[in-house]
């Protein structure tokens, strides 16, 4: 009995000390995985169904790294097939089309692996500077065409990094 008392002892101090300490170790957990900036939690997170805003505390931000090159990704998703039938030679009318759409990026490295919401433009194109590591992006649904396996890819330090999404169309 007395052994439980200390465990459980144990577990409260381990608590309070959690909570004394959460802006050291809460930036870390929480941060974004763009441009590897980390904040400090606000007391306001509003959440809804496809995205989370996360609004820094102004009395300890942590300063942004200052990138001496720009590293991140440069997207174009294109969908296709087009035509249910492949024609040879190839028909311009049936070639894979630009893809406007909304993709999933995450990232691997622990702490930070949430992910946030990214929106291809109408030809197909997106930018982003992100910090070097390595990162999974996805098609926001797969359960119905088109469809998009996820794709890992990494970015170097001062490097840009060219993704081709293919989606298929599901026609055949």
């Amino acid at each position: 009995m007395k052994a439980l008392r200390l465990f459980l002892l144990a577990l409260i101090l381990i608590g309070i000390g959690l909570l004394a300490t959460t802006h050291y170790w809460v930036p870390n957990v929480v941060g974004t995985i763009l441009k590897g900036e980390t904040y400090p939690v606000a007391t306001s997170v509003v959440s809804t169904t496809t995205k989370a805003v996360i609004t820094p505390s102004p009395s300890h931000t942590t300063p942004k790294p200052v990138p001496t090159v720009e590293s991140g990704i440069d997207i174009t998703a294109t969908i296709g097939p087009t035509c249910p039938v492949q024609h040879m030679p190839e028909v311009p009318e049936c070639a894979d089309k630009p893809y406007q759409t909304t993709l999933v990026l995450a990232s691997t490295i622990i702490g930070r692996n949430g992910g946030v919401l990214i929106k291809t433009d109408a030809a197909g194109h997106y930018s982003q500077d992100l910090g070097p590591g390595t990162y999974t992006i996805r098609a926001q649904s797969n359960d119905t065409p088109p469809t998009l396996n996820p794709v890992t890819f990494e970015v170097k330090d001062n490097a840009r990094t060219t993704l081709n999404l293919e989606f298929d169309s599901g026609i055949r």
